[in-house]
């Protein structure tokens, strides 16, 4: 009769232990779970779509935008003279400075030859002791001087234009010396085949490849007095002053030319709202409070703190004009991640 408690004693502390194992095992499993929930990454919105027009669209939230400084502003309509884009390169002014200095050697001595030939001729007139061969041999000279100019003349009318062959002898030369000392270019541009352009350029600009935002006045616009047989463009000189100006013989330029047309229309984009991605030309505009797409824009021309730009673009749209590069950043992250998620 003893042993009965002592075995149901046993019983108890076996159940009890079972319940202190099972609640043991039961608490690292739930330790467990909340170990591997901490360790997973944490998965971000999806801030990536794409609008009806295929545009990829960013999605912000209102305190992110807050936190990251992105402000809109409405775009304004603007337009500007049309122009036409030309491609050329900066003349090497060593012939220029050849043919100028053979055309200025041949007119100087026409002075003398004229007066040697008159003397002759008075002198053989009034029967003087100059021979017929001497007043021969002056006219001889006067002749071959005269077409020695005609010749030089005709040079450089063919190689650079009547104009500049047209100059008279000291501004010739002035331009010639402002060539030579770097404070003037030459460029050379052709219009692709195909565009034309109503009537001689009114006003023409350069700019250097890869400096679109940084142009040079012509003081001069000239047709240029040959065409390309390449090209088969229509061609210009274009006379640059710009003393300091980094023009170098050779290099590639785009010409910027500006004729009587119509206007072009378009929208001011500032300088802030632009952002370059695979080459090109790049404005996040707000669809939506907390929706932003990005559009290529065609930039035409630059103006004052900013581009006139035309594309799927228009007046009242709100361009993003701060935080727009933190925007092309977070796409491009937020693209990262959703290739890693799709391996």
């Amino acid at each position: 009769m003893r042993k009965r408690p002592c075995a149901l004693l046993t019983i108890l502390l076996a159940a009890a232990g079972a319940a202190l194992l099972f609640w043991a095992i039961a608490a690292g499993r739930k330790e467990l779970e909340r170990e591997r929930a901490m360790e997973r990454p944490v998965e971000a919105p999806r801030r990536l779509s794409r609008g009806a027009s295929g545009d990829v669209v960013v999605t912000v939230d209102a305190a992110e935008q807050a936190r990251s400084g992105i402000r809109t502003a409405a775009l304004e309509a603007r337009e500007a003279p049309r122009e036409a884009r030309a491609h050329g390169r900066v003349l090497d002014p060593e012939p220029l400075v050849s043919l100028a200095m053979e055309f200025a050697l041949a007119e100087a001595a026409l002075p003398a030859s004229r007066a040697e030939h008159e003397r002759a001729k008075a002198l053989h007139a009034s029967g003087g002791g100059l021979a017929q061969r001497a007043l021969e041999a002056a006219e001889a000279q006067l002749r071959a001087d005269e077409a020695r100019a005609r010749t030089a003349a005709r040079r450089l009318r063919d190689g650079w234009g009547v104009s500049i062959a047209g100059l008279d002898p000291r501004a010739r030369e002035d331009l010639v010396d402002r060539l030579v000392q770097r404070e003037a270019a030459l460029v050379r541009a052709h219009l692709p085949p195909g565009e034309a352009l109503a009537g001689k350029p009114l006003q023409a600009e350069v700019s250097a490849l890869g400096e679109e935002e940084r142009r040079l006045p012509a003081g001069e616009v000239l047709e240029a007095p040959t065409i390309d047989e390449a090209l088969q463009g229509r061609a210009f000189l274009l006379r640059i002053d710009a003393p300091g100006a980094g023009l170098l013989p050779g290099a590639a330029v785009t010409a910027h030319l500006r004729a009587a047309d119509e206007p072009l229309r378009g929208v001011f984009l500032p300088r802030s709202a632009l952002v370059r991605h695979e080459g090109r030309a790049w404005a996040y505009v707000q669809e939506a409070p907390e929706r932003f797409a990005r559009r290529e824009v065609r930039l035409e021309r630059p103006l004052e703190d900013g581009w006139l730009a035309s594309g799927p673009l228009g007046p009242g749209e709100r361009a993003v004009v701060s935080g727009a590069q933190m925007l092309l950043s977070e796409e491009l992250r937020a693209r990262i991640s959703l290739a890693e998620e799709e391996e």
